[in-house]
């Protein structure tokens, strides 16, 4: 990488050279940065970190402030000032301009070809255009007559949906209101559309309104200006998103302190977009404007201005999203600055991200559709009843009692500076107490319990917080939430027909052994399909201290072929006791008295919880191993049995093995 660096050329200089041209070539370098080498000294400060190694970059990356100034003089050096006269370029973008003959121009466009292909520079054909009259370069259509502002720029007003509601039709009128200063005989030609707005006016929208519109948005748009950009002041980048839709100008302040537009954008949210966060769409938005206008914004300072406050935090969020990551390095390449502004300072781009062209304007009223759950009850006379006298109900109760008097004693002054009585306020003789949200009567205690009890009942017998809340968003009393705890943990119907979700489980221990033989586990595992030799069952026997296993195949679960395995597996280890669950194989006479025969007492699970049974793990292990080795046949699994076992063993060797050296050590 060149240890200098120069500035990208003027945008406007490179506008200007179009001037009289006969033939354009455009030229687009494919992936322009990475072709430009850095060289050996110069690799250590693009370093970065992923995954514990370090690496850095062979090539010129993006994202580095200097990144540009570095291609834009590796560029000068490439074509070199002589190629200056008919060839300009603006980053990796190169325009062959020929004012003569086609010979010359096609005699131009081999010079410039072959430098870069001396360079080692490589062209993305998808993107080249040879012998054009028109191109579009740097957010302008070029053409050999002169240069006109990109109809794209401003299709965001210019496809501004006709509103079907009175809301729509103000949001309308705010976007227009904003730069009316600029449109002759606004408040005449707006007159049938602020018909519609007169209190009591039906909106209907007929061709007068339609034709008045269509007038306004048409002068609307004549007047809006899309100005050429002064690359000696920083570009100002106004973003929103609503839910619906994203939108965003791009402007800059003259000498007068003058807006001086330079591009709109508004784009509707689609699929999984209206499933992000807030502030995933706040980003996008951000991130949709930046790409819409990167010729503009490179290598320039740009301000972003939205009124989502969390971006201020961008270099700070967490990386957990793949997406927002992705946004975070593409951001990095700007020279940017995130400033908070009022919803009410973002007028523009709020109404255009409410109403974007390729939008629907049904969405905002999908979005905001209510689904009502309730449960059909019969009204309570009686409630109704005392809350009409709830004045009297309030002059029965101590509690609010002494604080009606209290407030009747006190003027004005002295209870605002008074915090115990300063919430509480008396209107048409009934008692008030004021939230941080709102005011809410205060309900005497006679009257609390039937008011819990209708809530519950005609919210569906729900939990303690949505009664809570239902409750506390109308009334008001000391202890509310423990009284409302209490009564619904006494509701017969609930206690009947609801399942509890504590558990009664209690904490495990482990069963100890301190020689081997002292317990000694045992289960069924099965049935199987049925494989070599009619085998369907695996009796599983596990040493507790030693964790020894042994698999038997067996061809029945019968207490008479279990007892046969265990008197097999005593000639290896005598156990002194026997753990089972309580199968029937397990508790049958025929188990117990063969047990008592080998001297060997058998103990038992208790019911419904054989975790202390430490087959169960073995069997559990047995199952995945199963699924990987007998996928194919499922008719192997007594094959592979023996092969089961000794790989247990060995790994248990290992691990017993590796124990004790570490503790030699």
């Amino acid at each position: 990488m060149v240890a200098e660096t120069e500035k990208p050329p003027i945008q406007l200089d490179v506008l200007n050279s179009f001037h009289g041209a006969n033939y354009i070539t455009t030229i687009d370098l494919n992936n322009a940065y990475f072709q430009i080498p850095i060289n050996k000294d110069g690799r250590k400060y693009t370093g970065f970190t992923f995954n514990g190694k370090s690496y850095v970059y062979n090539v010129l990356p993006q994202g580095l402030k200097t990144s540009v100034g570095s291609f834009s003089r590796a560029m000068n050096l490439i074509l070199g000032p002589e190629v200056q006269e008919f060839c300009v370029n603006y980053l990796d973008d190169l325009a062959i301009i020929t004012t003569g003959t086609l010979d010359k121009h096609l005699e131009h466009i081999d010079i410039v070809l072959s430098k870069l292909n001396k360079a080692g520079l490589t062209c993305n054909l998808q993107k080249c255009e040879f012998i054009c009259k028109e191109i579009k370069m740097l957010g302008f259509i070029i053409s050999t007559e002169g240069i006109k502002t990109d109809p794209d720029k401003i299709r965001a007003i210019q496809e501004f949906p006709a509103p079907k509601k009175i809301k729509q039709l103000r949001a309308f009128l705010g976007l227009c209101n904003f730069y009316r200063r600029f449109i002759p005989n606004y408040s005449e030609s707006i007159i049938p559309l602020c018909e519609l707005l007169k209190k009591g006016r039906k909106f209907q929208w007929s061709g007068k309104e339609q034709k008045a519109f269509d007038f306004i948005k048409q002068q609307f748009i004549n007047t809006i200006q899309l100005h050429h950009p002064d690359f000696t002041k920083p570009y100002y980048l106004q973003t929103d998103c609503s839910g619906v839709g994203m939108a965003g100008v791009l402007y800059q302040i003259d000498d007068n302190n003058e807006m001086r537009i330079l591009g709109y954008h508004s784009k509707a949210l689609k699929g999984p977009e209206l499933n992000w966060s807030v502030t995933e769409q706040e980003f996008y938005a951000v991130i949709s404007c930046l790409k819409k206008f990167e010729t503009y914004l490179r290598g320039s300072k740009v301000i972003i201005l939205t009124d989502h406050k969390a971006l201020l935090f961008i270099n700070n969020m967490k990386l957990f999203n793949g997406r927002v990551t992705r946004w975070i390095l593409y951001i990095e390449q700007f020279n940017y600055e995130v400033q908070h502004i009022s919803g009410r300072r973002n007028i523009v781009a709020d109404v255009l991200s409410r109403y974007p062209p390729d939008g629907d304007l049904i969405q905002e009223d999908k979005n905001n559709s209510l689904e009502i759950a309730y449960t059909e009850s019969e009204p309570n006379i009686e409630l109704i009843e005392k809350l009409k006298s709830l004045s009297v109900y309030q002059l029965q109760d101590s509690e609010s009692l002494a604080i009606i008097e209290k407030l009747k004693t006190l003027n004005t002054s002295i209870i605002k500076q008074n915090n115990k009585f300063k919430r509480y306020s008396l209107k048409i003789d009934v008692l008030y107490y004021k939230t941080n949200l709102q005011e809410v009567t205060y309900l005497p205690k006679a009257l609390r319990q039937d008011i819990i009890n209708q809530v519950h009942v005609e919210m569906g017998h729900q939990g303690p917080y949505k009664v809570i809340k239902y409750v506390r968003d109308r009334f008001f009393w000391k202890g509310l939430t423990k009284d409302i705890k209490n009564q619904l943990r006494a509701c017969h119907l609930c206690q009947l027909s609801k399942k509890s979700n504590i558990t009664y489980v209690g904490p495990c221990k482990s069963i100890i052994t301190e020689n081997i033989g002292d317990i000694v586990m045992a289960d069924l595992y099965g049935p199987l399909v049925s494989g070599t030799f009619g085998y369907t069952f695996i009796f599983v026997i596990q040493d507790s201290f030693s964790k020894f296993i042994k698999l038997y195949p067996l061809k029945q679960s019968t207490a008479k072929s279990v007892v046969t395995k265990v008197k097999h597996f005593v000639e290896i280890i005598k156990p002194k006791a026997i753990m089972t669950d309580n199968g029937k194989q397990f508790v049958s006479n025929h188990w117990k008295q063969s047990m008592s025969e080998l001297n060997i007492k058998p103990i038992y699970t208790t019911v419904r919880n054989p975790r202390p049974n430490t087959t169960e793990r073995v069997n559990k292990e047995l199952s995945r191993l199963y699924r990987t080795l007998c996928h194919t046949n499922h008719k192997d699994w007594a094959l592979i049995l023996p092969t089961i076992v000794q790989a247990s063993r060995l790994v248990r060797f290992f691990m017993v093995s590796l124990m004790r050296c570490l503790l030699t050590k």
